[in-house]
Protein backbone atom coordinates (compact mmCIF):
# COMPACT_ATOMS: atom_id res chain seq x y z
CA UNK A 1 0.00 0.00 0.00
CA UNK A 2 1.46 3.27 -1.06
CA UNK A 3 1.16 6.60 0.70
CA UNK A 4 -0.94 9.44 -0.65
CA UNK A 5 1.04 11.58 -3.08
CA UNK A 6 3.76 9.11 -3.72
CA UNK A 7 5.03 8.87 -7.34
CA UNK A 8 3.15 6.61 -9.69
CA UNK A 9 4.88 3.48 -10.68
CA UNK A 10 4.17 4.24 -14.38
CA UNK A 11 7.35 5.04 -16.34
CA UNK A 12 7.60 8.21 -18.53
CA UNK A 13 10.18 8.29 -21.32
CA UNK A 14 11.37 11.63 -22.97
CA UNK A 15 13.59 12.16 -25.98
CA UNK A 16 15.22 15.38 -27.38
CA UNK A 17 15.81 15.88 -31.08
CA UNK A 18 18.21 18.66 -32.21
CA UNK A 19 17.68 20.21 -35.63
CA UNK A 20 20.64 22.19 -36.97
CA UNK A 21 20.06 24.64 -39.84
CA UNK A 22 23.10 25.10 -42.01
CA UNK A 23 23.53 28.37 -43.94
CA UNK A 24 25.19 27.63 -47.25
CA UNK A 25 24.27 30.90 -48.98
CA UNK A 26 26.79 33.78 -49.15
CA UNK A 27 25.61 37.40 -48.77
CA UNK A 28 23.53 38.78 -51.63
CA UNK A 29 25.65 41.54 -53.19
CA UNK A 30 24.70 43.97 -55.98
CA UNK A 31 27.04 46.78 -57.14
CA UNK A 32 25.28 49.86 -58.58
CA UNK A 33 28.14 52.38 -58.88
CA UNK A 34 30.67 52.90 -60.33
CA UNK A 35 29.59 51.96 -63.84
CA UNK A 36 31.55 50.47 -66.71
CA UNK A 37 32.10 53.90 -68.26
CA UNK A 38 34.52 56.82 -68.53
CA UNK A 39 34.38 59.37 -65.70
CA UNK A 40 35.43 62.97 -66.24
CA UNK A 41 36.31 63.37 -62.56
CA UNK A 42 38.56 61.28 -60.33
CA UNK A 43 37.60 62.28 -56.79
CA UNK A 44 34.55 61.19 -54.78
CA UNK A 45 33.41 58.69 -57.40
CA UNK A 46 30.36 57.06 -55.79
CA UNK A 47 30.58 53.51 -54.49
CA UNK A 48 26.96 52.38 -54.17
CA UNK A 49 25.83 48.82 -53.51
CA UNK A 50 23.24 46.69 -51.71
CA UNK A 51 24.05 43.71 -49.50
CA UNK A 52 21.92 41.42 -47.37
CA UNK A 53 22.50 38.35 -45.19
CA UNK A 54 21.10 37.32 -41.80
CA UNK A 55 24.67 36.71 -40.64
CA UNK A 56 26.32 39.63 -42.46
CA UNK A 57 29.74 40.34 -41.01
CA UNK A 58 31.82 42.78 -43.08
CA UNK A 59 32.30 44.49 -46.45
CA UNK A 60 35.41 45.83 -48.18
CA UNK A 61 36.81 46.66 -51.59
CA UNK A 62 40.07 46.57 -53.48
CA UNK A 63 41.25 48.72 -56.38
CA UNK A 64 43.44 47.54 -59.20
CA UNK A 65 44.03 44.01 -57.95
CA UNK A 66 44.87 44.96 -54.39
CA UNK A 67 46.90 48.15 -54.80
CA UNK A 68 44.26 49.76 -52.58
CA UNK A 69 42.28 47.93 -49.89
CA UNK A 70 39.63 49.58 -47.72
CA UNK A 71 37.01 48.41 -45.22
CA UNK A 72 33.47 49.73 -45.67
CA UNK A 73 32.22 50.64 -42.20
CA UNK A 74 28.89 48.97 -41.37
CA UNK A 75 28.68 47.92 -45.03
CA UNK A 76 27.61 51.45 -46.00
CA UNK A 77 28.01 53.26 -49.34
CA UNK A 78 31.15 55.32 -49.81
CA UNK A 79 33.21 57.23 -52.38
CA UNK A 80 36.60 56.54 -53.93
CA UNK A 81 39.46 58.64 -55.29
CA UNK A 82 41.54 57.29 -58.14
CA UNK A 83 44.34 58.30 -60.48
CA UNK A 84 43.51 60.32 -63.59
CA UNK A 85 43.77 59.28 -67.24
CA UNK A 86 43.90 55.54 -66.64
CA UNK A 87 41.70 52.48 -66.24
CA UNK A 88 40.69 51.00 -62.90
CA UNK A 89 39.23 47.75 -61.60
CA UNK A 90 37.15 47.77 -58.43
CA UNK A 91 36.36 44.52 -56.62
CA UNK A 92 33.72 44.54 -53.88
CA UNK A 93 33.51 41.85 -51.19
CA UNK A 94 31.03 40.84 -48.48
CA UNK A 95 31.20 37.93 -46.06
CA UNK A 96 29.09 36.58 -43.22
CA UNK A 97 29.96 35.30 -39.77
CA UNK A 98 30.03 31.73 -41.11
CA UNK A 99 32.83 32.61 -43.50
CA UNK A 100 30.76 32.61 -46.68
CA UNK A 101 32.03 35.18 -49.20
CA UNK A 102 30.56 36.95 -52.22
CA UNK A 103 32.35 39.30 -54.60
CA UNK A 104 31.65 41.37 -57.69
CA UNK A 105 33.86 43.56 -59.89
CA UNK A 106 33.63 46.45 -62.34
CA UNK A 107 36.12 48.20 -64.61
CA UNK A 108 35.99 51.89 -65.50
CA UNK A 109 38.16 54.64 -66.96
CA UNK A 110 38.94 58.18 -65.78
CA UNK A 111 39.81 61.14 -67.99
CA UNK A 112 39.31 64.52 -66.36
CA UNK A 113 40.30 66.27 -69.60
CA UNK A 114 37.16 64.97 -71.28
CA UNK A 115 35.34 68.29 -70.68
CA UNK A 116 36.42 70.80 -73.29
CA UNK A 117 36.87 74.43 -72.25
CA UNK A 118 37.27 76.39 -75.47
CA UNK A 119 35.83 79.78 -74.49
CA UNK A 120 35.57 81.96 -71.41
CA UNK A 121 32.24 81.71 -69.64
CA UNK A 122 30.62 83.02 -66.46
CA UNK A 123 27.84 81.20 -64.64
CA UNK A 124 26.20 83.01 -61.73
CA UNK A 125 23.35 82.79 -59.29
CA UNK A 126 21.94 83.52 -55.83
CA UNK A 127 21.13 80.96 -53.15
CA UNK A 128 19.73 80.96 -49.60
CA UNK A 129 21.87 78.67 -47.46
CA UNK A 130 21.59 77.40 -43.89
CA UNK A 131 24.55 75.10 -43.27
CA UNK A 132 25.01 73.48 -46.70
CA UNK A 133 23.47 74.31 -50.05
CA UNK A 134 24.20 73.79 -53.73
CA UNK A 135 23.47 75.45 -57.06
CA UNK A 136 23.36 73.48 -60.30
CA UNK A 137 25.70 74.52 -63.10
CA UNK A 138 26.50 73.40 -66.61
CA UNK A 139 29.13 70.67 -66.28
CA UNK A 140 32.47 72.47 -66.36
CA UNK A 141 36.09 71.46 -65.91
CA UNK A 142 36.83 72.45 -62.30
CA UNK A 143 40.56 72.62 -63.09
CA UNK A 144 39.81 75.50 -65.46
CA UNK A 145 37.27 77.30 -63.25
CA UNK A 146 37.18 79.35 -60.06
CA UNK A 147 34.33 80.59 -57.89
CA UNK A 148 33.72 84.04 -56.37
CA UNK A 149 31.14 84.62 -53.62
CA UNK A 150 29.46 87.51 -51.79
CA UNK A 151 27.27 87.00 -48.72
CA UNK A 152 24.56 88.91 -46.90
CA UNK A 153 22.70 87.93 -43.73
CA UNK A 154 20.45 89.37 -41.05
CA UNK A 155 23.21 89.50 -38.40
CA UNK A 156 26.96 90.03 -38.12
CA UNK A 157 27.86 86.59 -36.80
CA UNK A 158 30.78 84.81 -38.48
CA UNK A 159 28.86 81.53 -38.51
CA UNK A 160 26.31 83.34 -40.70
CA UNK A 161 28.46 85.43 -43.02
CA UNK A 162 31.59 83.33 -43.51
CA UNK A 163 31.35 80.71 -46.27
CA UNK A 164 33.44 78.28 -48.24
CA UNK A 165 32.51 77.22 -51.78
CA UNK A 166 33.68 74.42 -54.03
CA UNK A 167 32.57 72.58 -57.17
CA UNK A 168 30.90 69.22 -56.58
CA UNK A 169 32.90 66.13 -57.51
CA UNK A 170 30.64 65.48 -60.50
CA UNK A 171 31.18 69.09 -61.68
CA UNK A 172 27.48 69.84 -62.08
CA UNK A 173 26.98 71.96 -58.94
CA UNK A 174 28.66 74.46 -56.62
CA UNK A 175 28.50 73.54 -52.92
CA UNK A 176 28.35 76.29 -50.27
CA UNK A 177 28.86 75.82 -46.54
CA UNK A 178 28.61 77.92 -43.38
CA UNK A 179 27.95 76.96 -39.76
CA UNK A 180 24.18 76.57 -39.89
CA UNK A 181 22.83 80.11 -40.01
CA UNK A 182 20.58 81.52 -42.73
CA UNK A 183 22.34 83.72 -45.29
CA UNK A 184 22.13 84.60 -48.98
CA UNK A 185 25.08 83.82 -51.24
CA UNK A 186 25.66 85.47 -54.61
CA UNK A 187 28.17 83.57 -56.71
CA UNK A 188 30.00 83.59 -60.02
CA UNK A 189 31.80 80.64 -61.57
CA UNK A 190 34.40 81.71 -64.13
CA UNK A 191 35.78 79.19 -66.63
CA UNK A 192 38.21 79.54 -69.50
CA UNK A 193 40.88 77.83 -71.59
CA UNK A 194 43.65 80.00 -70.15
CA UNK A 195 42.87 79.07 -66.53
CA UNK A 196 44.62 76.43 -64.45
CA UNK A 197 43.13 76.08 -60.96
CA UNK A 198 44.29 74.19 -57.89
CA UNK A 199 42.10 74.21 -54.78
CA UNK A 200 41.79 72.75 -51.33
CA UNK A 201 40.37 73.18 -47.85
CA UNK A 202 41.96 72.88 -44.41
CA UNK A 203 40.30 72.42 -41.04
CA UNK A 204 42.09 74.45 -38.36
CA UNK A 205 41.90 74.46 -34.57
CA UNK A 206 41.54 77.31 -32.09
CA UNK A 207 45.30 77.90 -31.79
CA UNK A 208 46.31 77.85 -35.47
CA UNK A 209 47.58 81.16 -36.86
CA UNK A 210 49.38 79.94 -39.97
CA UNK A 211 49.19 77.05 -42.43
CA UNK A 212 51.63 76.06 -45.17
CA UNK A 213 50.23 74.68 -48.43
CA UNK A 214 52.17 72.91 -51.19
CA UNK A 215 50.92 73.10 -54.78
CA UNK A 216 52.07 72.06 -58.23
CA UNK A 217 54.65 74.38 -59.78
CA UNK A 218 53.28 77.76 -60.87
CA UNK A 219 54.32 80.70 -62.97
CA UNK A 220 53.99 83.37 -60.28
CA UNK A 221 53.85 86.16 -62.86
CA UNK A 222 50.47 84.74 -63.91
CA UNK A 223 49.17 83.38 -60.58
CA UNK A 224 47.08 84.60 -57.64
CA UNK A 225 45.27 83.22 -54.57
CA UNK A 226 41.62 83.47 -53.51
CA UNK A 227 40.91 82.65 -49.84
CA UNK A 228 37.52 81.90 -48.25
CA UNK A 229 36.71 80.77 -44.72
CA UNK A 230 33.92 79.60 -42.47
CA UNK A 231 34.36 80.18 -38.74
CA UNK A 232 32.63 78.12 -36.07
CA UNK A 233 31.64 80.96 -33.73
CA UNK A 234 28.39 82.59 -32.58
CA UNK A 235 30.08 85.84 -31.48
CA UNK A 236 30.19 88.94 -33.67
CA UNK A 237 33.49 90.10 -32.19
CA UNK A 238 35.10 86.83 -33.38
CA UNK A 239 34.63 87.75 -37.04
CA UNK A 240 38.28 88.73 -37.49
CA UNK A 241 39.38 85.28 -36.35
CA UNK A 242 38.06 83.98 -39.65
CA UNK A 243 39.94 86.43 -41.86
CA UNK A 244 42.90 84.76 -43.57
CA UNK A 245 45.43 86.03 -46.10
CA UNK A 246 47.26 83.93 -48.68
CA UNK A 247 50.80 84.74 -49.78
CA UNK A 248 53.24 82.89 -52.04
CA UNK A 249 56.57 81.78 -50.56
CA UNK A 250 57.83 80.34 -53.85
CA UNK A 251 56.39 78.76 -56.99
CA UNK A 252 55.31 75.57 -55.15
CA UNK A 253 54.37 76.88 -51.69
CA UNK A 254 52.16 79.52 -50.14
CA UNK A 255 51.11 80.33 -46.58
CA UNK A 256 47.74 81.14 -45.05
CA UNK A 257 47.78 83.46 -42.02
CA UNK A 258 45.31 85.06 -39.64
CA UNK A 259 46.09 87.60 -36.94
CA UNK A 260 43.85 86.21 -34.20
CA UNK A 261 43.33 82.73 -32.80
CA UNK A 262 40.64 81.50 -30.43
CA UNK A 263 38.09 79.95 -32.81
CA UNK A 264 38.20 76.91 -35.09
CA UNK A 265 36.88 76.56 -38.60
CA UNK A 266 37.71 75.72 -42.20
CA UNK A 267 39.76 77.82 -44.62
CA UNK A 268 39.55 77.14 -48.36
CA UNK A 269 41.83 78.34 -51.13
CA UNK A 270 41.97 78.55 -54.89
CA UNK A 271 45.26 79.11 -56.69
CA UNK A 272 44.66 80.38 -60.21
CA UNK A 273 47.24 80.58 -62.98
CA UNK A 274 45.86 82.64 -65.86
CA UNK A 275 47.82 82.34 -69.09
CA UNK A 276 48.95 85.53 -70.84
CA UNK A 277 48.04 87.78 -67.92
CA UNK A 278 50.28 90.02 -65.83
CA UNK A 279 49.84 89.62 -62.08
CA UNK A 280 51.17 92.22 -59.66
CA UNK A 281 50.91 91.64 -55.91
CA UNK A 282 51.72 93.28 -52.64
CA UNK A 283 51.01 93.74 -48.95
CA UNK A 284 49.61 96.90 -47.38
CA UNK A 285 48.64 97.75 -43.78
CA UNK A 286 45.70 100.04 -43.02
CA UNK A 287 45.31 101.91 -39.72
CA UNK A 288 41.88 103.50 -39.91
CA UNK A 289 42.49 105.71 -42.93
CA UNK A 290 42.88 105.49 -46.69
CA UNK A 291 46.19 104.05 -47.82
CA UNK A 292 47.64 104.00 -51.32
CA UNK A 293 50.08 101.50 -52.76
CA UNK A 294 51.94 101.71 -56.05
CA UNK A 295 51.91 99.25 -58.93
CA UNK A 296 55.24 98.32 -60.44
CA UNK A 297 53.69 98.55 -63.91
CA UNK A 298 50.79 100.76 -64.95
CA UNK A 299 47.61 98.95 -66.04
CA UNK A 300 44.55 99.63 -68.13
CA UNK A 301 41.77 99.71 -65.51
CA UNK A 302 39.22 98.64 -68.09
CA UNK A 303 41.12 95.38 -68.60
CA UNK A 304 42.17 94.65 -65.00
CA UNK A 305 40.64 93.14 -61.87
CA UNK A 306 41.76 93.31 -58.24
CA UNK A 307 41.62 90.39 -55.79
CA UNK A 308 42.57 90.73 -52.15
CA UNK A 309 42.46 88.91 -48.81
CA UNK A 310 42.70 90.53 -45.39
CA UNK A 311 43.36 89.87 -41.73
CA UNK A 312 42.79 92.04 -38.67
CA UNK A 313 44.89 92.59 -35.56
CA UNK A 314 41.84 93.65 -33.52
CA UNK A 315 38.31 92.39 -33.81
CA UNK A 316 35.80 95.18 -34.29
CA UNK A 317 32.29 94.47 -33.00
CA UNK A 318 30.55 94.89 -36.35
CA UNK A 319 31.53 94.37 -39.96
CA UNK A 320 31.05 98.08 -40.58
CA UNK A 321 33.82 98.80 -38.07
CA UNK A 322 36.49 96.77 -39.82
CA UNK A 323 37.92 99.75 -41.70
CA UNK A 324 38.79 101.35 -38.36
CA UNK A 325 40.97 98.41 -37.33
CA UNK A 326 44.56 97.53 -38.11
CA UNK A 327 44.00 95.71 -41.36
CA UNK A 328 46.64 93.80 -43.37
CA UNK A 329 45.58 93.34 -46.98
CA UNK A 330 47.27 91.01 -49.43
CA UNK A 331 46.30 92.09 -52.93
CA UNK A 332 46.84 90.98 -56.49
CA UNK A 333 46.03 92.74 -59.76
CA UNK A 334 45.33 90.67 -62.87
CA UNK A 335 45.51 92.32 -66.29
CA UNK A 336 44.73 90.88 -69.69
CA UNK A 337 44.50 92.65 -73.03
CA UNK A 338 40.83 91.91 -73.70
CA UNK A 339 39.65 90.42 -70.42
CA UNK A 340 36.30 92.26 -70.44
CA UNK A 341 35.49 91.24 -73.99
CA UNK A 342 36.19 87.54 -73.50
CA UNK A 343 33.62 86.98 -70.73
CA UNK A 344 30.09 86.03 -71.70
CA UNK A 345 27.17 85.31 -69.39
CA UNK A 346 25.26 82.09 -70.00
CA UNK A 347 23.25 82.10 -66.77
Amino acid sequence: MSKMGSPSSAAVFCSTRTIKLIDITPPNLVLSDPDNTTYDYNTSIPLVYSVSDIHLDSCWYTLNNGLTNATLTNCQDSTINVADETGHKLSLYANDSLGLLNTTSISFFVNTSAIETNVYRVQRGTLDVNGTGSSLITKTDDKKSFVLIDVRGNNNLPETLQFTARPASNRTAIIFENYNEQATVSWEYISGPGLSVQRGEREYNTTDLGLKVDVNELDLTESFIIVDNRLNSKFGDAYAKGLWTGQFINDTTFVLNRSQSGSAGNVSWQVIQWDQTIVQRGNVTLSGSETNTSLSTSVNKNNSVLFFSERLTDAGELIEELNASNDDIIWGSVSLGNINDTFSDNA
